[in-house]
This record gives C-alpha cells, sequence and structure tokens, in this order.
C-alpha cells in the first residue's frame, strides 16, 4: 500500500486530542452546583510492606547483543497477516544476475524454488502456475500466479511476482500450506451441492428479468478452500442470485454437504483474498428487483436517484432526491457529483446524504434500531425525514457551491442523518448531535420541538464534522467555544435570513426571544448569566470562567460569534463567509485561542479584499474585547532526560525482563525472573517500573541506581489484572482488571485511594454516549500526570444489524492537579472521528521529549504500519512498514522509536531512525535484538516535566537539599506562616516510610534518614489546615 495514502487518511482522521463532536443545544447548568458528577471510587489500593529483599541486578558484563546488523539480503518476510502467515517477501535469489537470460517461466520457477522455505508452505513451483502477464511503461513486469491442488483451484491461493526491470525482486499474495494426503475426489454431485443451497434459502430462487434475464446465470465450481492456515477443505463455490439484485456465495464442503460459509457478494464485508472461515453475517438486505416491461431500453438502468414532492414539518412542500432500488425508494441522495456509481444500493452507498429513522430509540441502548425510510411509490409522509433529508442537502449544497468542499470530509464521504432519536431513558431527547460521523436529531422536550426542522441546526452540525476534519479545534475552552462559533456562524449563512440560531426549534416558554442564540445580540433577550433563558457573553470582559460546558463552549461562544456578526455587517455575508471558512480551512489548529481567531480573520481579509476589509476585522475584534496579535498557547518540548540511554524488552515469548543500554550493553541481565504479561511501564525517571505478570497480579520494581540494586514487590489488590501504567512522576497507577470491560482503575499511590473510570465512545452531548467500547488494553500517562492515552476495542452495530469491530485510540482525564484529586468522570476525547471500516489504531506512545508527538500501530486490512503523528498540528507520517504489531517507543532524545518486527523465524526489536520532524522514519532499520520483543527505551536521569509540576515545582514554598542526600536531609520552608506540623515520607509506591512532627516555630529542619534503604521517596509537609508540599528526593 502506498506510504502517502496512509499518511493522507490518517492527516483527514487525526483528531488533536479532542477536535470533539459537540451538541446543538445549551447545558442546563445548575450554579450552584461546581460539578456534574463524580469519579466512582474502586478499593483502596494496599501497599504492602517492604518484604522484598533488594537484589544486586547490575552486573556489566559487556554482552553485546546485534547492533548495527542490518536487514537481512535476499528473500525475507516483509508483511504478515495477524495470524502470522507470511504475504509478502523481498529480495532477489541468489547468482540472480547470472540468469537474466532464461526465459520467464523459468524465471518464476526459480524464484517459487527459493521462496518456499520462506512461506510456510512446500512445492510451490509445483503448486502455482502463470495465469497473467503484464508489463508496464518502464519496462517492469508483473506476473499473476494461481494456485491449484491436483489441478483444483485453491481459492484465494494467488501471488503476485514483480520486477525491477531485470529481476523478481517482490512477492505478494497468499501461499496455503497442502496437507499430505488431500484429495481433488469429491463425495456428493455438483447437483446435491446446489440442492443443499437451495434448501437454506428455503426453496429454489424463481428468478425473472425479462429481456435481461441473460445477465443472471448461476454458477458451480469445484475448489480447495482454506478454512484455516493448516485446513484445506474440498468444497463446491455456488454463485446463486437469490433475486436479480441479491446475489450469494454458498461453499458447501463436497464430501458432507455442509455449508461451510455463505455471504452475498454485493457487499463489501468479506476479503475474498483471504477467505477466512465462516461469516454469517452481511449488512445487506436486498430488495427484489420488478420485472422490467418489453418496452424499457436495454442500456436504461432500472435502479438510480429519484425526485419527490413531500412536507416537511413546517407543512411546506419540498424537492428531495431519493434512490430507487428495486420497487422501493430510499430516503438516499445520490443525485449529487460525490455519488460513486458502483456503490452497492441501498445498504452500502458511497457518496450519498442519506436519512435513516432510528425508530424512537436511543444509540445507547442495546434496543437501539435504525433502519432505511422507504417508500413504495415515491411519496413521503415522514415529515421529520424530509425536513432532515432537505436540510442535510442544503448544507451539502451551500459548502459545495460556495467553497468547493466535498462533502464533510471533503472528499466526497455520506452525510448521514439519523431522527426520531430517543433519549437514554426512553422519553423524546431535546438536542441534536453529531457523534463524530453522523447527525442526530431528537424530537423535542419541554424546550424544543423537533430538532430536525431547523436548517441553522443542520449546518450547525454539519459543520462541527467540517470542523472536524479542518482547524479540529479542541472542544474545551477557548478553542471549544471558537469549535462552537464556527457552527453557529455557518449555521446562521445556510439559514442566512437572520442572525438567530434555534429559532425554528425552540420554545418560547423556555427561551423569551424566540431563539436559541443570537449573534447580533448575544445577550439574546435574558438576564446578565442566566445561560438557561440563552444568555451569552457578549465581550471578553463578560466571559464565562468556570468549568462547566467543558469551560463554557457554548457559553463564550457569544464573543467570536458577534465578532463575526460585526465583520459581516461591515463587509457584507458574502465577504465575511469566504474570509471564516479560509480562516477554518487554513489557518486555526487545535489549541488556537480567540486571538488566533482574530490574527487570522484579519490576515485572511486582507488576502481577500484588501486592507478597508482588515481594517473592519480588526475592529470586530476590538469591540468584543479581543486584543492582540499574538497566538494561542501550544505545548513545549522538555529538556532531554539526562541520564543513560536505556532499553527494558522481554523475550519474544515473554520470559523475565532485560535492560540493557541502547548501545548493546548488558545492564541488568536479568533484570527479574518473572515473565510479565503487559508491557511494562516506567517512571520518567527510570526508578519504577509496573507490570502485570502471569499470576495476574501488578508487580513494580524499584530500583536504585546508585547502588545497582533492586527491588520487586506486588501490590495488594483485589482481583487480577491484565495491564497496569505509572504515571511519569510515579505518583499515580492506571490499572485493567483481567476480565474485558470498559473501565480503567486508577490510584494514588501516595494515598493508595482508587476511582473507576468508564470509557465510551463520547458524542459531547452531556448524558449522551454510544457506550460501544469493550475494553482498552495499552495505556501511557501523559507529561501533566492527568489524562491517560490509551487503545480500545470497540463494537459498532450498523443499522442492518451486524457488528463492526475496531480499535481506537482515546485520552481520558483522571486526574485535577489544582484539587490534587481525581477528575471528574467522562472527559473523553478520541484521537481520531471516526475510522473507516477495516481501520484500527492502537499501543500508542508519547514522544519522550515532546507532548504533541505520538507514535502508534496503524492496521488496515492487512497491512501494518507504525504511523508517527503530531497531534498539535495534525501531520502524520510512516515511520515503519511493518508485518505485524509494533509496540513502539521513542528514544530518550525522539530521534529514533524501538519497535516489534516479526520475521519468518520469530520476532525481533528493530531500532528505526527518525527525521527531524520525529514522525518520518529512515529507510535504514538496525536489528537491535533478536527474538525480543516489547522495548521500552528510558532513561535514569531526573528532569523538569509538567507531569511533576505538581510534586517539584519551580515555584515552590519547600527547598530540600543535599537531594540526592546520605544521612541527613534538610528541609527548608520558604515563608514562616507556611510552616508545617508534621513531615511523612513515602516511597513511590506510597507507602509511608516515616514520619514526624515538624518543630514549632522554625522554617528550617533536619530530618534523619539513615534508616531507609537507598532509593527514590517523597517527602510531604502538611498543615494545620491540610494544605501540603511534596517534594522528591533521593536517598543515596
Amino acid at each position: 500500500m502506498n506510504n502517502q495514502r496512509i499518511t493522507a487518511i490518517v492527516a483527514i482522521y487525526l483528531l488533536c486530542l479532542g477536535t470533539l463532536s459537540a451538541q446543538f443545544k445549551e447545558l442546563r447548568l445548575d450554579p450552584k452546583s461546581p460539578q456534574q458528577g463524580q469519579p466512582k471510587l474502586a478499593e483502596a489500593l494496599v501497599i504492602p510492606a517492604s518484604s522484598a529483599t533488594s537484589n544486586k541486578v547490575f552486573d556489566p558484563s559487556k554482552v553485546k547483543l546485534s547492533v548495527g546488523k542490518l536487514m537481512n539480503p535476499g528473500i525475507s518476510v516483509v508483511a504478515r497477516t495477524a495470524d502470522g502467515m507470511p504475504v509478502a517477501w523481498q529480495g532477489t535469489i541468489k547468482n540472480a544476475a547470472n540468469l537474466r537470460n532464461i526465459g520467464l517461466e523459468q524465471k518464476v520457477t526459480l524464484h517459487l524454488k527459493a521462496l518456499t522455505p520462506f512461506a510456510g508452505n512446500k512445492d510451490l513451483d509445483q503448486q502455482f502456475q502463470i495465469s497473467k502477464v503484464t508489463q508496464d511503461d518502464k519496462g517492469y513486469q508483473h506476473i499473476r500466479l494461481q494456485q491449484f491442488v491436483e489441478g483444483v483451484v485453491v481459492y484465494g491461493g494467488e501471488l503476485t511476482m514483480h520486477t525491477n526491470g531485470e529481476d523478481i525482486d517482490f512477492v505478494a499474495g497468499r501461499a496455503w500450506p497442502v496437507a499430505d494426503g488431500i484429495t481433488s475426489k469429491p463425495a456428493i454431485t455438483s447437483e446435491q451441492a446446489m440442492q443443499q443451497v437451495w434448501n437454506d434459502l428455503g426453496g429454489k430462487p424463481t428468478v425473472t428479468m425479462g429481456p435481461w434475464s441473460h445477465l443472471i446465470k448461476d454458477n458451480s465450481t469445484l475448489i480447495f478452500l482454506p478454512i484455516s492456515a493448516s485446513d484445506l477443505r474440498l468444497c463446491y463455490h455456488q454463485t446463486i442470485y437469490k433475486t436479480a439484485v441479491d446475489r450469494w456465495e454458498y461453499f458447501i464442503d463436497a464430501n458432507t454437504g455442509e455449508v461451510l460459509k455463505k455471504f452475498p457478494s454485493i457487499c463489501k464485508f468479506h476479503n475474498h483474498s483471504k477467505a477466512e472461515p465462516v461469516a454469517e453475517d452481511c449488512a445487506a438486505k436486498s430488495t427484489a428487483l420488478q420485472q422490467p416491461s418489453e418496452e424499457i431500453s436495454f442500456f436504461t438502468p432500472l435502479d438510480g436517484p429519484s425526485t419527490a414532492t413531500a412536507q416537511d414539518l413546517f407543512n411546506i412542500n419540498r424537492t428531495i432526491n431519493t434512490y430507487q432500488v428495486g420497487n422501493k425508494f430510499y430516503m438516499i441522495d445520490g443525485a449529487r457529483s460525490m455519488f460513486k456509481s458502483s456503490s452497492n444500493m441501498p445498504n452500502d452507498p458511497q457518496g450519498v446524504i442519506w436519512t435513516i429513522d432510528a425508530s424512537n430509540t436511543a444509540p445507547q441502548n442495546s434496543n437501539f434500531n435504525a433502519d432505511h425510510i422507504t417508500s413504495n411509490n415515491n411519496s413521503w409522509s415522514n415529515k421529520t425525514g424530509v425536513s432532515a433529508h432537505y436540510n442535510g442537502g442544503k448544507a451539502y449544497d451551500y459548502f459545495k457551491n460556495l467553497f468547493a468542499r466535498n462533502s464533510i470530509n471533503g472528499s466526497g464521504g455520506n452525510i448521514v442523518s439519523f431522527i426520531n432519536i430517543a433519549d437514554e431513558d426512553g422519553s423524546s431527547l431535546g438536542n441534536a448531535f453529531w457523534n463524530g460521523a453522523a447527525k442526530f436529531y431528537g424530537n423535542g422536550d419541554s424546550a424544543f420541538q423537533p430538532l430536525a426542522r431547523g436548517l441553522d441546526v443542520a449546518g450547525h452540525e454539519m459543520t462541527h464534522g467540517v470542523v472536524q476534519n479542518t482547524a479540529n479545534l479542541e472542544y474545551q475552552g477557548e478553542a471549544g467555544a471558537l469549535n462552537e462559533s464556527f457552527a453557529d456562524v455557518f449555521g446562521a449563512m445556510i439559514d442566512r435570513d437572520d442572525w438567530l440560531i434555534g429559532e425554528d426549534v425552540v420554545k418560547t416558554a423556555a427561551f423569551p426571544s424566540g431563539a436559541l442564540r443570537s449573534l447580533q445580540d448575544p445577550h439574546n433577550g435574558a438576564a446578565t448569566n442566566d445561560f438557561n433563558r440563552g444568555w451569552q457573553p457578549k465581550k471578553y470582559s463578560e466571559r464565562y470562567k468556570g468549568s462547566e460546558d467543558n469551560g463554557g463552549v457554548h457559553l463564550n461562544s457569544g464573543i467570536p460569534n458577534h465578532a463575526f456578526f460585526l465583520f459581516a455587517s461591515s463587509v457584507g455575508k458574502d465577504k465575511a463567509e469566504k474570509v471564516y471558512y479560509k480562516v477554518l480551512d487554513q489557518y486555526l489548529t487545535k489549541s488556537s485561542q480567540f486571538v488566533d481567531c482574530r490574527v487570522a480573520v484579519i490576515r485572511a481579509a486582507r488576502e481577500e479584499y484588501g486592507e478597508s476589509a482588515a481594517t473592519a476585522a480588526a475592529a470586530a475584534f476590538d469591540a468584543v474585547e479581543v486584543f492582540g496579535n499574538s497566538g494561542g498557547e501550544y505545548e513545549d518540548d522538555v529538556n532531554i532526560n539526562p541520564g543513560q540511554d536505556l532499553i527494558l524488552f522481554t523475550s519474544e515469548d515473554q520470559q523475565k525482563l532485560y535492560i540493557y543500554t541502547a548501545q548493546g550493553d548488558a545492564v541488568a541481565d536479568p533484570l527479574t525472573n518473572t515473565n510479565p504479561i503487559s508491557k511494562p511501564s516506567i517512571s520518567d525517571d527510570g526508578s519504577v517500573i509496573v507490570f502485570v505478570a502471569t499470576d495476574q497480579k501488578i508487580h513494580y520494581i524499584i530500583i536504585d541506581w546508585a547502588a545497582g540494586s533492586a527491588t520487586e514487590n506486588i501490590l495488594q489488590t483485589t482481583g487480577t489484572w491484565r495491564n497496569a501504567a505509572i504515571s511519569k512522576d510515579g505518583t499515580k497507577l492506571a490499572a485493567l482488571r483481567s476480565s474485558e470491560e470498559n473501565v480503567i482503575v486508577v490510584f494514588d499511590l501516595l494515598t493508595g485511594n482508587g476511582a473507576n473510570f468508564e470509557l465510551t465512545n463520547p458524542t459531547f452531548t452531556p448524558g449522551i454516549s454510544t457506550g460501544d467500547v469493550l475494553y482498552a488494553d495499552a495505556m501511557e500517562w501523559d507529561f501533566t500526570g492527568e489524562y491517560i492515552m490509551y487503545d480500545a476495542k470497540n463494537a459498532v452495530k450498523s443499522s442492518s444489524g451486524f457488528n463492526i469491530e475496531f480499535w481506537d485510540i482515546g485520552f481520558i482525564k483522571v486526574w485535577n492537579k489544582s484539587s490534587k484529586n481525581f477528575a471528574l468522570p467522562d472527559q473523553i476525547e478520541k484521537l481520531f472521528p471516526a475510522l473507516d471500516e477495516g481501520l484500527s489504531v492502537g499501543n500508542p506512545t508519547f514522544s519522550k521529549n515532546s507532548p504533541y508527538i505520538i507514535a502508534f500501530d496503524y492496521l488496515e486490512g492487512s497491512d501494518f504500519y507504525v504511523l508517527g503523528a503530531n497531534i498539535e498540528t495534525g501531520d502524520a507520517a510512516v515511520i515503519f512498514e511493518n508485518s505485524d504489531i509494533g509496540y513502539p517507543s521513542y528514544s530518550r532524545s525522539d530521534d529514533a522509536v524501538v519497535l516489534d518486527n516479526a520475521t519468518f523465524f520469530g520476532t525481533d526489536l528493530n531500532i528505526i531512525p527518525l527525521e527531524s520532524d520525529k514522525i518520518t522514519g529512515q529507510d535504514n532499520p538496525i536489528v537491535f535484538a533478536e527474538g525480543y520483543s516489547w522495548g521500552v527505551w528510558f532513561s535514569n536521569g531526573s528532569r523538569q516535566i509538567s507531569a511533576i509540576s505538581e510534586v517539584n515545582s519551580a515555584k515552590t514554598d519547600m527547598f530540600l537539599f543535599p537531594n540526592p542526600a546520605k544521612d541527613i536531609l534538610t528541609v527548608s520552608i520558604n515563608e514562616k506562616q507556611n510552616i508545617p506540623d508534621l513531615y511523612e515520607i513515602y516511597d513511590l509506591m506510597g507507602q509511608k516510610i516515616k514520619y514526624g512532627i515538624w518543630a514549632p516555630n522554625t522554617t528550617s529542619m533536619q530530618i534523619d534518614i539513615q534508616g531507609i534503604p537507598s532509593a527514590a521517596y517523597f517527602l510531604r509537609c502538611v498543615g494545620g489546615n491540610q494544605q501540603s508540599s511534596t517534594q522528591k528526593f533521593v536517598k543515596r
């Protein structure tokens, strides 16, 4: 697969740490309630006594690993399936240069013989036959080969060979292993197999197509079907038409008559080249075609776009585009230029505007029931559907006609609307929302009429999708307010007869002004700060400063809303909307603030319309008190860890843990004989290692680097575990129970307290979530110590009832540094807004020095990649084209990653050098360790990063010296009023080691630490008001 295509896909999808989907309705805020919920507490963590003894583990025996060994020349496996089957090989055969004068067939035969040991098969030269040869304009030949056993085709057994102009140097495909004694003689006939198909269908189908009947032809072929990599089954492959547009593929065991597999071939769920075992599910629910009359032209398609006139929720006649499939019409608009004629209609349309009825069910409940809106005669009585469908078309036309934007994602993606959405408790939903993939409309409540009425509602929600695919504005604080503002701006421009938002859906009993929001007057006729009546701040001095509503995203949007009104009133709506789209598409980024918007609008206005427009833009932002010409707050790099360059890893079968230098010198060989079942996690200073072992308990190792010793112990917790991750400062622990559940358990290691955090796929409408996260797997703490980056397995039920499973990456806030307590629940953001079917991402890791750089595994079908991404800019690049999951980890200086690379002989740890952008791999991988896995690159020095700021602050009121200390630790308090009552010393796992009373009326005290082992510790001083200061120190 082309690497540029991969990075383009990721760049389109990349959701920069939470450009989130958004609700249309305002939050119902309780001014007396500072927060909307509390985390669910978990059972407290019990810190065991230090019963384990310190073992001397550092014996630098200078044992060298194979550092510097490059990829082996000759033929090698470069790609495997998830179950390990090789599917691509590169390299030329021995003496290829001396064989260039022989015929092509001989070259193919010799290459097949050389390929045999690398393919996990035998006698490939006797099984494969050339079926096609082509040559491109560069003179390169491309050969296709088919696998046969005893003259019978192996289903999916195909190889393609490719030359570099002279030699065959690349092969791709599948060569299915053939067991000894396999026979091609069937026990039943083709007719008997066909009878089994008819029995399964409930009778022999009768399909008539009039003059087109010759296009329908059933077929039966004897083949070998791969059930697994070790099981080829002789069967009949039957192609049969159930109806004229409902073709099925059946595979009937040629010995037993059993239906091995069946699927409708008009669907796109089964990859024939992969040929996985029986798959009963399919999305398509085809409808029989009507027999055409003899007068219809042979070239006139039966199905296709149509138009209808129907009444919407205003009882106004609207012209809508529908789509006919057979004798039914569907509320699918396939008349736009983005429509792909290859679509499998109606269940898998591509490039359409599609309206679906949820039948008053909720997407977060198991009884969610969404299906097509259909008509037998193209007349439509579903007024809600007509409104949503018509408004979706108007929103599409707006972006297409004014900005040449081809749908929400810019590349002709579907625009999907769900109507008749219920609330989770079954009541009517008074809201509309965009969940990252589709628009959802409730039918209203005491404050709202059906949300599908509003054209500006449709425009608002669709614009959230456009924002998601352009600036990707983070959905909190000022960036989130800009996200909401741009949705309001373009919602108002699509429904451009006034400056109001929601005037067609609100009820005046709830909103006396008759509108939800007003760009012209954000105060909206309500009393100051009466948010529930639609009041918004009009200028920056009025802004909401609280934490509700994601920091006021719906409230403070009134400020940039009013700036747009003033600007558009000066230059005209036509010019203003063009400038704002340019700003959204080309200027703003994830973390942009109000001042960034000001600077961008002024610049874009000047580019498009000259100095007078720029002056009008500046005046508009001056009027709302957004001044200045500086940008927003962007994340900065931290200093490189000053310690050693070290790599922790285990064997490929997860036996023991080892530490080596990055240059290949043994440091701890092994560190422990305990076998891990999870990839280890390490604190930023390398003093604490955490992992789950085969006993399903959380093990931790505390390392004293000065003494060359390590102490291993087990955290005493209830239940069993499968993964754990330590925060960079070593004060918090995240863990996953051994049961597969959508919960991350977080422990505060300084207190032992814990909390459960439920994982959901957010819609970013409060109280609404899709609830389709099955369980998390990999976890890593961010630099702030507040967020956990994780991957999770998800299952989404399609409208046709089948489950689509995929892995994605999320970020959940679990800690609040300001309160030094667990964060509020449901603060989840996604790296990607929505992944196409067949795409998965996982095993994310932060770079060591740039909080905005990550690497992760990317899987599309059977193609594996390790990608790097800049989540601030949205850039992405390929680090390594892999053959399996990579589990990447950045180097100490971010100039390389270490990752797993599956080879024919096992798993190796490879080092991939990086370009200066930290996300692009170089083409010179190095094999670091053969037969090893799960490399974690780390260092053992101390540095200041934001994650430990609540422990070691540059502006602290407490100082420790010397640090490291040997016998006596002196503690100095900055101000007399901050004198504590007592001090406490904790180890890095939160066990209290020592405590004492602070000497009265003194700002300095000496603490005797001779009796505690050499290690890293926390000193916490606690005052009478329970305020505390915590510092980290090292006992030598």
